[in-house]
């Protein structure tokens, strides 16, 4: 009886508070008990709406709010955005301008431009996949919404391991990460053709998975995806919700030949983005094949994809 009563003392706590904490985090389910980046060190970047080392004692990402453009960062509460806060500052519109980066590297992906930020709350409606709090880079191709990372970020890198959790489309001509005034260089996720290839994965203008069939696929148009990229002096490999991924060519990773500015849920210009919904997005420039399920299974704990 004395479990049953704290349970449904928790949950009411996390209801009047607008906490976001899914229920293996109260009862210490798998998942719990370490943080996504104490168990696997050492990202290059490392951006998320939930916390992701103990270590990491900044906020989860700067908003300006609708109506006086206002700016204010926002933390944890629980281990995850305090969302609760940001909708009671924010009102009926908040986008975000800042999404910190967690790997303790600084490289915050930013934009500052007014109305190219991603949505965080839009018509009063806080965006979410799920229960939890995500980032919204857009509705349409056109829609300019995006977020840059600093110059030179992967430049010469040989060595690759991807992860990002959200939900995308597969429209033509859209971005989830590649160069932002440029084609066939460094590394570029796409949202491509509808016919041809709904999405697509390059390295140096090498096209990795050239073809429309569902197995080919990075992920699965408007569904929760965790999509894995591991490239290495050996070979490179996909996976799509732990499932692997078919490729045209897994040939062994080239140094990467890109050194000016990536952008996250952008792809060649400020007029090519595509929808992506973002809740975590994470790369080592070390080789973490070994660790991946163990990655993918912290993550989709936490996010509950598959």
């Amino acid at each position: 009886m004395r479990k049953i009563f704290l349970i449904k003392t928790l949950l009411a706590l996390c209801i009047m508070t607008g906490a976001q904490t899914p229920m293996h985090r109260l009862l210490g389910e798998p998942g719990s008990s370490t943080y996504l980046l104490d168990e696997f060190p050492g990202a290059s970047v490392a951006y998320s709406v939930r916390k992701l080392s103990s270590s990491y004692t900044g906020y989860c990402l700067k908003a300006r709010r609708g109506g006086d453009n206002a700016e204010l960062d926002f933390g944890f509460v629980n281990g995850f955005l305090d969302t609760a806060a940001m909708k009671s500052w924010g009102g009926s519109n908040v986008v975000g301008i800042i999404w910190y980066d967690q790997s303790g590297n600084g490289r915050n992906a930013t934009n500052t431009t007014g109305g190219q930020n991603p949505d965080l709350i839009a018509g009063s409606t806080l965006i979410r996949i799920g229960s939890l709090a995500a980032i919204d880079f857009g509705q349409l191709a056109s829609d300019a919404r995006f977020m840059q990372l600093p110059t030179g970020f992967l430049n010469g890198t040989t060595t690759l391991s991807y992860f990002q959790a959200g939900n995308m489309s597969d429209i033509p001509n859209g971005g989830i990460f590649g160069p932002s005034t440029t084609n066939s260089v460094g590394l570029e996720v796409l949202q491509v053709n509808t016919i041809s290839r709904p999405t697509m994965l390059r390295m140096n203008g090498t096209n990795r998975n050239d073809n429309a069939g569902a197995a080919y696929r990075l992920w699965d148009n408007i569904t929760n995806t965790i999509t894995t990229i591991l490239g290495n002096s050996t070979d490179v490999n996909c996976y799509k919700n732990g499932s692997a991924v078919t490729l045209t060519s897994s040939a062994a990773m080239p140094a990467l030949n890109y050194n000016g500015i990536y952008g996250l849920g952008q792809y060649n210009s400020a007029t090519e983005e595509g929808k992506a919904t973002l809740q975590e997005f994470i790369i080592w420039e070390t080789d973490q094949t070994s660790n991946r399920t163990g990655i993918e299974a912290h993550i989709n704990a936490y996010f509950s994809y598959f």
